[in-house]
């Protein structure tokens, strides 16, 4: 397992600045944000039958943290699920900030470096436990996509005011599972998303929950688009996007 360190300079009112410092203690500048020291690992050398990509933290994570704590009306006290946990960077970062996170994982079984056997979930709360002085809180939940009950019993006790995603629209096979997920979440989305296949399928997504007439005839909550931004990702092919969306509450 490899450890990131994000490191903070001092707050002023100009800007401030995080920086990433691997363990060759290279630093580069990747966001202005008020953070506090985090502490992460990702899962570069882990294996597993399905799904890891997010194990390894995603290149728009920065720059999409940036974004949301730039979008929230107020970042304390804001609960937040995060439907891309993966390493946990986003969602411990904004606790680190004030929120209230829930970082879901589908709780997919790997083999670590050192050949343990564990789970994507485990991975993802111990790098929750590795950053216990948050000024907000943060835990881990499982949450598969498509899985409409425990989504509703997470909702029973955690309704939260944004759902974030980060770079989850590569299998356009998921999609109709996490459309279904985010319509019983039923909360305003940011969704980071990199547009990586040629024929574009990732638009499907977008055609799936903010086409009204298609929503409805998979049974989904409709949501409507509030914005849309580019994000300045160091390598801009593919193009990196991040949008607001609202759910439409009535949908009759």
């Amino acid at each position: 397992i490899h450890y990131a360190v994000y490191l903070v300079t001092s707050f002023d009112v100009t800007g401030r600045r995080i920086y990433v410092r691997d363990k060759e203690k290279t630093s580069i500048v990747i966001g202005e944000l008020g953070l506090r020291e985090i502490r992460l690992a990702d899962g570069n050398s882990a294996t597993a039958a399905g799904d890891i990509f997010g194990l390894r933290c995603s290149q728009m994570a920065p720059v999409f943290l940036e974004h949301i704590v730039k979008t929230l009306p107020s970042v304390q006290g804001q609960k937040i699920l995060d439907l891309s946990a993966g390493t946990g960077a986003i969602g411990i970062a904004l606790a680190a900030l004030g929120c209230d996170a829930v970082l879901t994982d589908p709780e997919t079984p790997i083999i670590l470096d050192n050949k343990e056997h564990s789970t994507t979930l485990e991975f993802l709360q111990a790098n929750v436990d590795r950053n216990p002085c948050l000024a907000g809180t943060a835990c881990a939940k499982k949450l598969g996509w498509g899985d409409q009950e425990a989504a509703k019993a997470l909702t029973a006790h955690f309704h939260p005011d944004f759902v974030i995603a980060c770079d989850l629209l590569y299998n356009p096979e998921s999609h109709l599972a996490l459309a279904r997920t985010l319509s019983i979440l039923a909360a305003p989305i940011l969704l980071a998303v990199r547009f990586r296949r040629k024929d574009k399928r990732e638009h499907a997504f977008f055609d799936l929950i903010l086409n009204q007439e298609t929503a409805r005839k998979h049974n989904l909550r409709p949501f409507s688009l509030v914005d849309k931004v580019q994000l300045p990702v160091e390598d801009q092919i593919p193009s990196a996007y991040a949008y607001h969306l609202k759910p439409f509450y009535h949908t009759h």
